[in-house]
């Protein structure tokens, strides 16, 4: 077993060893601790022993440029935050270089601080945001607050609301609460004393805290951080470490963030004035104003006075990196592999190229224009590289909602004329108190200001594309969110009139699609492609790549500016070398920020598209048309079914059922399986997907219109009244019931959103209040907005209003169960049946798709179209390749497809490869489906299948990563020998399978090999790079 310890300073002659200055060395700079100044003392590098231990320090642009160079340094711990380790474990701060464990809840926790992840912890933000305006509401006038005090509460509690899931209710004491004062005195007493009894009983009490946290997530659900970690089947020990560190990062970070942002406003007026207005500008006069998690995201000024404030104030004193290898520092300083060289954040943020007054606040020197031209390693309040703060968006989102409501809602009053005092080391304020008066509407005096771009209905005023103008639309997305706004712009752009596709980046290596222009929406995963951008990129950057023609096209990147090192990386690269091969750019490359404004970067991108595509390809014979010439008619053509225009928008067409089988019955668990024929002119490669435009169940249907006493002939022309992603797609007339079948999704739970604009429509108190509070609560709502309206009768929607509040139905998609070779014209579905108790406990929860595709009989058709998979993950489908298949569930359903074309091979004569097939299923006489099939392909020779049953577990095998463990010497046979050039194929769930399947990989190498995690982790990232190891899994 790997042996894990902190890294040792080097040993280095002619290097000062410095000590802390005094006092009068600090005068007239109010920001800084002693440490800030050591390198003006003793120049770029030194040791010190104040710490505790001795520790070698870098200070300098230079040497920190080297140190986070992550090709020959990494973190790993000292013995100064190793004595952390009693209290946090291998959580994801305080875990070892190369500790497994910490890989594993990377991958599981990463998702959950992506842009979608951080925008579902707004409203929990808000929740704790109220509690403290509650607080300073009934202070206004009377008695000052304390400013450090009670963001440091404010801290605690949000990590608990939105990470746990739990509630502090730290306001209610006058210290803090339980939790977080055990918390306080276990991390004072094992830093201070190490692991005494005393900070063993409080260890023990906050376990017994968490445990409850955890059982009462048990049961299953979503919302917050402590659901992804259970979900992603991390284990207690882990998952209780995780939450200390989250405790950490709410008492270390946030909380002295906060405050300090606060008293550089107060301190510095022409900058409080500023940022005063950009709020006023955002959220309006209206004191009580809720703001949205886009609303934060304008404030851009204000981001850059908490970078500033991060600069002078960073909480995160220092940073550890070990060398990976023998190298020298700076050519002259030796440090030999696992040693440790430390770098002072004050001391770097200090450091000559600020500019002439680094200890001067000024945000000015994080206006991009500005910091655009510095080097990234002259700013690391998070520290750096891949082991760097995961929540560093989590905090700066919380710090600027509560900055702006403060500032919004008060007038800051510094009767005490403090002066800045720190507590200890650490960079919280010590006795900060302000006095408030309230803000007034003649206090913000708003001016509407005039928008940067014209909306998207501006659209109607260009000139209408030719008709056959084609656009292709290629994302590279890991998250989802470069692939949902793919998705939208495609959207848009079908709507202005082109022929739009979607698909990967991966799907043009080799070479740009034959369209008119294309659009890339890509974004880094640390400065590399994303998982379905990596053959593109390779392809893009190759020496011998050349592109057809002059291709137009436009490149919108996606990122956050926090992780300046790889900042917009990939769709830099893309952009340049596109440009470089003789591409020409339709609008030069967006750069739209989650941590920012991204919405109206996306809008201006998308208004600069349209118009360049009117200027390229418009109609010259058509012309916009005025009020005064706009003819008296408008005749259009209707044709084909109801479902005409959301069929053209999906790209979908009718396909005729052939079989619908039921292949398990057992309530809860129901499968079928369905063959579809395939129209002329539509084929598929074994791999792809089908994709289905379902819909709702007509029982449901009724329900709906019983609820609401809805009469279902009655006729409907809906028009919408401005552009919108979220408008449904009709060209004609509708009855109720039609719109209900096939347009609206119906029994989709309610957002928070939705939750709070039908308690604004409610006029009863009680009512009202109930709704409120279940938008408050940290509970999910599992009733859709047609069950709360039948509860909650009192709601007074127009009609209109009640079909926005209700998603527009949207496909779904199967992977194909069936070989192409075997079965060219069908294709197979393996369906499994959502037919369960609903938990809003009307009736039963049914989903949309799998009810559809489970009742149609044959000879009835369903509105689909193929989407080719990865190419890939096709190649799975090459009868000769070695390859180990991994599933669960309906997640083997290509991998039937796989075996059909071995079997179509052997049947032809053709060499064949046997596959090693692991399948998770629950029960062995229940689900474990096409077992005789399998079997009988076993015996042929065309498989080795090695189920796993979680429900009848065998030998301590539960899951399918246990089977991979327990047959780890028929894995490593395949993946040990590189002449078997053997490839690895995931299919099903990439929120708990995926993650661990992973890891029993790299265990799987760790001990056939001796090699270290990281050594295990750079392996399995080679085969994932090489598309040796390839992944369709449904989440994230």
């Amino acid at each position: 077993m790997t042996e894990f310890s902190p890294s040792e300073p080097p040993v280095l002659d002619d290097v000062p060893v410095a000590t802390l200055p005094g006092a009068e060395q600090l005068s007239g700079r109010p920001y800084a601790l002693p440490v800030d100044v050591l390198a003006e003392l003793h120049g770029p590098i030194f040791y010190g022993e104040w710490t505790g231990t001795r520790k070698l320090y870098a200070c300098s642009l230079e040497l920190v440029e080297e140190l986070c160079d992550e090709s020959r340094f990494a973190k790993n711990l000292t013995a100064s935050l190793a004595r952390v380790r009693p209290l946090a474990g291998d959580g994801l701060f305080t875990a070892f270089h190369g500790e497994p464990t910490w890989q594993t809840a990377h991958d599981v926790l990463l998702p959950g601080f992506s842009y979608a992840g951080l925008r579902t912890y707004h409203d929990a933000m808000l929740d704790i945001n109220d509690q403290l305006i509650d607080r300073w509401d009934a202070r206004v006038g009377a008695e000052p607050v304390d400013v450090s005090a009670d963001l440091q509460k404010l801290a605690m509690d949000t990590v608990a609301l939105a990470g746990f899931g739990a509630r502090f209710d730290s306001f209610e004491h006058d210290g803090l609460a339980p939790i977080p004062q055990a918390f306080t005195d276990a991390l004072t007493e094992v830093v201070t004393h190490g692991e005494t009894p005393a900070f063993r009983d409080e260890l023990a009490s906050l376990h017994a805290s968490f445990d409850e946290m955890i059982a009462d997530h048990s049961a299953g659900g979503t919302g917050d951080l402590l659901y992804v970690m259970l979900d992603g089947h991390l284990d207690a020990d882990n998952i209780r470490n995780q939450i200390m560190t989250f405790l950490i990062a709410g008492q270390l970070t946030t909380s002295e963030l906060m405050p300090n942002t606060v008293y550089n406003l107060l301190h510095h007026p022409a900058v409080l004035a500023r940022v005063r207005a950009e709020v006023d500008a955002v959220f309006g006069n209206d004191d009580d104003h809720v703001p949205t998690f886009d609303d934060i995201g304008k404030l851009t000024y204000l981001r850059q006075v908490i970078s500033e404030t991060l600069r002078l104030s960073p909480p995160v004193l220092m940073f550890d990196r070990m060398a990976l290898a023998d190298t020298v520092l700076a050519g002259r300083y030796p440090v030999a592999r696992g040693e440790a060289v430390t770098v002072l954040t004050g001391a770097l943020h200090r450091q000559p190229q600020w500019g002439d007054n680094p200890e001067v606040f000024d945000p000015a020197r994080f206006d991009p224009a500005v910091a655009e031209h510095r080097s990234t390693a002259l700013f690391k309040p998070f520290g750096t590289g891949e082991r760097s703060c995961i929540g560093r968006q989590f905090a700066l989102h919380e710090a600027a909602l509560l900055v702006a409501r403060v500032v919004h809602r008060y007038r800051l009053i510094d009767s005490a004329h403090y002066e800045l005092r720190w507590d200890g080391l650490s960079r919280r304020p010590v006795g900060f108190t302000v006095d408030l008066l309230r803000r007034t509407p003649t206090d913000r005096n708003v001016t509407a200001a005039a928008p940067a771009v014209a909306p998207a209905s501006s659209t109607s005023a260009l000139l209408p594309v030719k008709a056959g103008t084609t656009l292709a639309i290629l994302h590279g997305s890991n998250l989802g969110t470069c692939r949902a706004l793919a998705k939208q712009l495609a959207d848009d752009a079908t709507d202005f009139g082109c022929t739009a596709t979607v698909a990967p980046l991966d799907t043009a290596a080799g070479g740009l699609p034959a369209t008119d222009a294309v659009v890339i929406v890509a974004s880094s995963y640390n400065g590399q492609p994303t998982d379905d951008a990596r053959e593109f990129t390779a392809w893009l950057q190759s020496e011998t790549t050349t592109l057809q023609g002059d291709p137009l096209f436009a490149v919108l990147g996606v990122g956050d500016h926090n992780w300046a090192d790889t900042y917009q990386a990939i769709p830099i690269l893309i952009d340049d070398r596109l440009n470089a091969l003789g591409g020409e750019p339709l609008v030069p490359r967006a750069s739209a920020d989650t941590s920012g404004d991204l919405t109206a970067t996306v809008e201006q991108f998308e208004a600069a598209l349209w118009a360049a595509l009117a200027e390229r390809f418009g109609d010259p014979d058509a012309t916009p048309l005025t009020a005064a010439d706009e003819p008296l008619y408008d005749l259009r053509l209707i044709s084909g079914p109801v479902t005409s225009a959301l069929d053209e928008r999906f790209a979908v067409q009718p396909m005729t059922v052939t079989l619908n089988d039921e292949l398990v019955d057992v309530p809860g668990q129901q499968k079928h399986y369905v063959r579809v024929a395939l129209p002329d002119g539509v084929d598929y490669s074994t791999g792809d997907h089908l994709t289905v435009l379902a819909d709702n169940p007509p029982d449901v249907v009724d329900t709906v219109l019983e609820m609401l006493s809805l009469d279902p002939e009655l006729r409907l022309s809906v028009n919408p009244r401005r552009s919108s992603r979220r408008s449904i797609a009709l060209d004609r007339e509708v009855s109720v019931r039609e719109l209900l079948t096939h347009f609206v999704e119906l029994r989709k739970p309610a957002t928070k959103s939705q939750l709070r604009r039908l308690a604004a429509t409610n006029p009863c108190d009680p009512e009202r209040a109930a709704l409120e509070q279940l938008a408050d609560s940290d509970e999910p709502c599992w009733l859709s907005p047609v069950e709360l309206l039948h509860r909650f009768p009192a709601c007074a929607l127009t009609g209109a209003q009640l079909l926005e509040l209700l998603e527009p139905m949207t496909p779904r998609h199967y992977s194909i169960a069936s070989s192409s070779q075997l079965s060219p014209r069908e294709v197979a579905l393996i369906v499994s049946v959502l037919d369960t108790p609903a938990r809003s406990g009307y009736g039963l929860f049914k989903g949309v798709a799998s009810n559809h595709l489970a009742t149609m009989p044959p000879g009835t058709c369903v509105r689909a179209r193929i989407d080719p998979a990865r190419q890939a993950f096709r190649a799975g489908a090459d009868p000769q390749r070695n390859v180990i298949l991994v599933s669960a569930g309906t997640g083997v359903a290509p991998f039937c497809g796989f075996l059909g074309d071995r079997l179509a091979a052997k049947q032809a004569g053709e060499p064949f490869a046997p596959a090693l097939c692991f399948f998770g299923v629950r029960d062995p006489d229940v689900d474990y489906i096409f077992r005789s099939q399998f079997e009988q392909a076993e015996r042929e020779g065309i498989v080795a299948m090695r189920p796993a049953f979680s429900r009848a577990p065998e030998h301590g095998v539960r899951y399918v990563q246990d089977r991979i463990a327990a047959d780890a010497d028929d894995v490593w046979e395949l993946l040990g020998d590189p002449s078997k050039n053997a490839h690895v194929f995931i299919c099903g769930d990439g929120a708990r399978m995926a993650p661990a399947v992973r890891a029993a990989f790299r265990d799987i190498y760790r001990s056939r090999t001796g090699a270290d995690e990281a050594a295990a982790v750079a392996w399995l990232d080679g085969l994932v790079a090489s598309d040796h190891y390839v992944e369709d899994v449904w989440a994230g």
